[in-house]
């Protein structure tokens, strides 16, 4: 009589932690750790370290904050995924992002998740690393409130990052070798590109336009 194959038993899914906040990775760390099907890995203080260390093996999913200093979590999720296709990456994030992975470019579809911070618990981030290694996708629930994606020109791309920087009109002047007149008509076509209307101040609209500078992420390694 043919006895049946032994069935073996299924690997658990290997997960690295990127945050360079040391409570984050402690508490995600040891929490992730005691979940079940789940192995963790490393836990990284920067996107550089954690590419560092997976140019030889890379961990199924990475758990990922987007905030990170230096190179920020998407341009290196990016970076990843085109050096290892298979890699999942959850990213983390206490700002919303809206659209953020309808960015990503072509070559690293597939095999993203998104959570904001407000919703992160060990239960959360271990189901969203589960599904998100098995279907390869996840996504928060939560709708993010601007969509990161503004039909700006490359010289008002770079003239709302000095806004965000907290540049005056002069000091953007002198940065980028224009006339302070011609900073002031573009800021005034960034603030419309904006919805910033005419009704509010000068100060609430560039108060708002550093904060949308702030939320659009760089994607690019």
């Amino acid at each position: 009589m043919r006895m049946p194959a032994a069935v073996e038993p299924s690997a658990d899914i290997v997960v690295d932690i990127v945050d360079d906040q040391l409570l984050i990775r402690d508490l995600l760390g040891d929490g992730l750790g005691k979940e079940k099907g789940v192995a963790l890995r490393h836990r990284f203080p920067s996107a550089e370290s954690a590419l560092r260390a997976w140019l030889q093996t890379p961990p199924d999913v990475a758990v990922m904050d987007i905030e990170l200093p230096g190179m920020n979590g998407v341009a290196a999720a990016v970076k990843a995924k085109r050096q290892h296709p298979a890699i999942r990456i959850l990213l983390l994030s206490s700002h919303s992002h809206p659209r953020l992975l309808e960015r990503l470019p072509a070559d690293v579809q597939g095999g993203w998740g998104y959570m904001l911070k407000d919703h992160v618990s060990i239960q959360n981030v271990s189901e969203a690393v589960c599904q998100l290694h098995r279907t390869g996708v996840w996504m928060s629930a939560a709708p993010p409130e601007h969509d990161g994606r503004f039909d700006l020109t490359p010289r008002q791309g770079a003239l709302l990052a000095l806004i965000g920087q907290g540049l005056n009109n002069e000091a953007i002047a002198d940065r980028l070798g224009i006339s302070r007149k011609s900073v002031e008509n573009q800021i005034n076509r960034i603030y419309a590109t904006l919805g910033l209307g005419e009704q509010d101040s000068d100060t609430n609209r560039r108060v708002v336009a550093s904060q949308i500078a702030g939320s659009i992420i760089d994607i690019n390694p």
